[in-house]
């Protein structure tokens, strides 16, 4: 399993530097030292692979998010604070948004991926909003504001 795991780290970074159309099986097996026979024993073709990236940096981002570093974003403080680290920081987005770039990627393709990519996008989006209606009905923000 750590074979895969090395392929998938590997091919996320590609698709993300690369873009997707450009990550081939040659640049994954080269990048990540595994052979031809281990890349394809885990990802049969390049869309198993490409969903499998999908739900790769989708577990990365939307862990991060969810992690008690953002307080499950109900209070202002923990939203200044991940904005600040968006900003500040500015190294997860050196690039641009990993999911966002490999959605602006998937788009220019034929592979039917744009599904997994719609249920990441409303996964991201309802950490957000489930912290306002928490803080809504904690009285910390208005309660005719739209959290979506």
């Amino acid at each position: 399993m750590a074979a895969r795991g090395r392929i998938l780290e590997h091919a996320a970074d590609l698709s993300y530097t690369q873009g997707v159309h450009a990550t081939n099986n040659e640049l994954v097996r080269g990048a990540a030292g595994d052979s031809g026979s281990q890349l394809s024993h885990y990802f049969a073709n390049k869309e198993s692979l490409v969903r499998a990236v999908v739900d790769w940096q989708a577990e990365s981002v939307l862990g991060f998010h969810r992690s008690e570093r953002f307080a499950g974003f109900d209070t202002i403080e923990a939203y200044q604070e991940w904005a600040d680290f968006v900003v500040v920081s500015g190294r997860p987005f050196k690039n641009g948004c990993s999911l966002g770039s490999l959605a602006s990627e998937i788009v220019k393709t034929d592979l039917d991926v744009r599904d997994d990519l719609t249920r990441v996008f409303a996964e991201w989006r309802d950490i957000f909003r489930a912290g306002l209606e928490r803080m809504q009905y904690d009285g910390r923000i208005d309660a005719s504001a739209d959290p979506a």
